[in-house]
């Protein structure tokens, strides 16, 4: 493997989020001594060939140094941002579009899944995590049939991701009830419908018609 692709485990380096100055966004950046990286791609441990390509395709293209990180069972490619510029900068931008309903789907269980951990502590995010898991399998989403295709679904950052699976109406129809259902368990009520709206109302991309009627879908399923 080139000698710029630098292969971490995920206690070597830091994850953060940190806002896009242009145009507000949460984006993910990794940090390694000293050095700024963002996220390319992310893939489930059978795709380890892939993100291995995607790696060293970026060095050769790029002439920049590039993480490959094992965090599993999933491994994640990360470029690296040139010092002139932040990584909130260098982040891609994503144009809402036919995926809207996947993104507002993987973000609210996100915003969930970290609320669990603000009040309950990472040992119950993870069982959180894992019974999404299920329940995605379940539900029989496109693009998120089995465990390696779904766990990269519940960590990557939906508004920079690539290769994102398309759920439209009737994907919501199935998944909301059941996030619900399975939230209150953890919460004994349903504060956490608002608490996870919110936190996506400070996203640009909440005002994107698609994503906006995702959320208020949610509402009303949850609460109804």
């Amino acid at each position: 493997m080139n000698e710029n692709v630098l292969v971490l485990n995920r206690s070597d380096v830091e994850l953060s989020r940190v806002r896009d100055p242009d145009d507000g966004r949460l984006v993910m950046i990794l940090s390694y001594q000293g050095r700024t990286f963002r996220l390319m791609n992310q893939f489930s441990a059978a795709q380890k060939d892939k993100a291995k390509a995607l790696a060293e395709s970026l060095v050769e293209t790029r002439g920049q140094f590039v993480v490959l990180l094992n965090q599993e069972p999933t491994y994640s490619v990360w470029l690296e941002v040139q010092s002139d510029r932040s990584a909130a900068t260098k982040a891609p931008a994503r144009v809402a579009s036919e995926d809207s309903y996947t993104q507002a789907c993987l973000l609210i269980v996100q915003a969930i899944a970290d609320d669990i951990e603000d009040l309950m502590g990472a040992g119950q995010k993870r069982t959180f995590q894992e019974e999404m898991t299920k329940i995605f399998k379940q539900c029989l989403l496109p693009g998120a049939e089995s465990p390696g295709a779904i766990n990269p679904l519940l960590t990557v950052d939906p508004l920079i991701a690539t290769g994102l699976p398309i759920w439209r109406q009737k994907e919501l129809e199935i998944l909301f009830p059941r996030v619900g259902r399975l939230s209150k368990k953890y919460f004994g009520n349903t504060t956490f419908v608002e608490r996870a709206v919110e936190t996506l109302k400070e996203l640009p991309i909440y005002t994107n018609p698609r994503f906006m009627y995702c959320c208020m879908q949610f509402v009303l399923m949850c609460k109804g």
